[in-house]
């Protein structure tokens, strides 16, 4: 996303990060996480909602500098989910980094795990690390 476009040239850095999906739907879809580890999340809801807040400061931007902005700012602003859970917490659709640790000392790390489903781990399939001896922890 550009900070503030002051030509048409600069247009479509926008919608090369973005597609609109139907009427009233726009999504960003193939970024890294926000962790800088997990790439390909559609819809991560912290690069979505920085891309509504980015759209909204160079909106206010512009009218402080005297440019007309770009009506569709504000629509696509609008249209950009932040996926959400029932009690209004950010649904991310995949998980980063899934971090389990065992009553016996080991660890088990799983990652890229979708969401919204029902795992079965087990515990043999834990690494026996101390909890200094693991980075993600």
């Amino acid at each position: 996303l550009c900070a503030l476009p002051y030509s048409p040239k600069n247009q479509p850095l926008l919608s090369a990060s973005g597609s609109r999906k139907g009427p009233g739907r726009f999504e960003i879809n193939n970024v890294i996480g926000a962790n800088e580890w997990q790439e390909n999340i559609d819809n991560n809801a912290f690069t979505n909602g920085m891309a509504i807040t980015v759209l909204r400061y160079t909106t206010q931007a512009a009218k402080e500098l005297g440019v007309v902005p770009d009506p569709d700012w504000e629509v696509v602003a609008q249209n950009i989910p932040i996926l959400k859970f029932a009690d209004g917490t950010a649904n991310y659709s995949l998980i980063d980094s899934l971090v389990v640790a065992w009553n016996d000392g080991s660890f088990q790390r799983l990652t890229g795990v979708k969401a919204n489903q029902q795992l079965l781990l087990k515990q043999t399939d834990a690494s026996a690390f101390t909890k200094k001896e693991v980075p993600f922890v």
